[in-house]
């Protein structure tokens, strides 16, 4: 048996002792942890069991972070996080973006405003949970957008200026890199070049797949528009923080040291290799709050272990978000 298999059953055990409704679930399920025997056998909860109840394995006075989930509509998933987790979290993605990038950090250049002006430091969303994992490998941090939501310009062409001639990463979500690069930046207004960056950007896919945009149109408009031949996407969600998958050369998500996927069928079975199914996420990290094994509302394909970009892990690909169904089984926390 695994030493990662070994691992995420400590922590559900762990959850289950502290955590109500998560106890309430595995014993409606009749799971017995100590029995499992492979991976693919830990228990899931659905993604959406994080909007509709309050799951977390520690006392409300050990709360140091609360992280929600984004989006315009509906309930938000909310996650609690101890000093522990949140020192986890950091020290997880640290390992997972310098094997990417390497241990040097960047000048980094980023699509938003600038987060000192959150009105509650201890809640957070989820774009601002990316931009400070992220600043992990950055620093000389630009804010491409002013108080009042506007492009800053002069303060653009400085940072250019001090950082174009060397690789610098230009970070953000990827429907703010449609909006504010490819649509509404003036590059007549522009002294320097973008040529050396790279691009490194994640969620938000709905609002581009709305319009027909795919992630291989982004890449050629983006190149066509500011040269820039290297663009990395990224797949994460807040209530697995610190474990994100970073696209490789070749276009797909890799799994790594911390997290593990399966794909499944409507009926919750595995999918063959190449087949479309409903993604679920393994994790290590979640100490706080049971988010080891999540179901996801994304459509994906594993595409099994060996990518000709050399990089390890299992390599899979998102298709796009589920549409309204009901999925059996996974949502019986009463």
């Amino acid at each position: 048996m695994s030493n990662y298999l070994n691992e995420i059953k400590k922590r559900i055990i762990e959850h289950k002792k502290k955590c109500v409704n998560y106890r309430l679930f595995l014993e409606t399920k009749g799971i017995n942890i100590d029995s499992l025997k492979s991976l693919e056998k830990i228990p899931f909860i659905h993604i959406n069991m994080f909007k509709e109840y309050e799951l977390k394995s520690i006392k409300k006075d050990e709360v140091v972070l609360e992280l929600n989930s984004s989006g315009t509509s509906g309930n938000k998933s909310r996650i609690f996080l101890d000093k522990k987790n949140a020192i986890d979290q950091k020290k997880y993605l640290q390992k997972i973006l310098q094997q990417e990038f390497g241990e040097k950090r960047f000048p980094f250049l980023i699509l938003g405003q600038n987060p000192i002006h959150i009105n509650d430091r201890n809640k957070i969303s989820a774009q601002i949970a990316a931009f400070l994992g992220f600043s992990l490998i950055g620093k000389n941090f630009f804010y491409l957008k002013n108080k009042k939501n506007e492009i800053d310009y002069d303060g653009l062409n400085e940072f250019l200026k001090n950082h174009h001639n060397k690789e610098f990463i230009i970070f953000g979500f990827t429907s703010k890199v449609y909006d504010i690069l490819l649509k509404n930046l003036d590059k007549k207004k522009i002294k320097f070049p973008f040529s050396n960056a790279k691009i490194v950007h994640g969620g938000g896919w709905k609002k581009l797949s709305d319009q027909g945009i795919t992630n291989n149109d982004l890449k050629l408009n983006i190149l066509k528009k500011f040269k820039i031949k290297n663009v990395i996407n990224y797949f994460g969600f807040v209530e697995q923080t610190g474990s994100i998958f970073l696209e490789c050369p070749k276009g797909y998500f890799h799994t790594n040291q911390v997290s593990d996927i399966f794909v499944r069928d409507e009926n919750l079975e595995l999918s063959n290799i190449n087949d479309e199914g409903i993604l679920q996420c393994i994790s290590i990290v979640p100490s706080s709050y049971p988010g080891n094994s999540v179901l996801l509302e994304d459509k994906a394909i594993y595409k099994g272990k060996n990518c000709d970009c050399g990089k390890p892990g299992k390599i899979f690909s998102i298709v796009g978000r589920l549409n309204k169904v009901e999925i059996r089984g996974c949502s019986d926390i009463s």
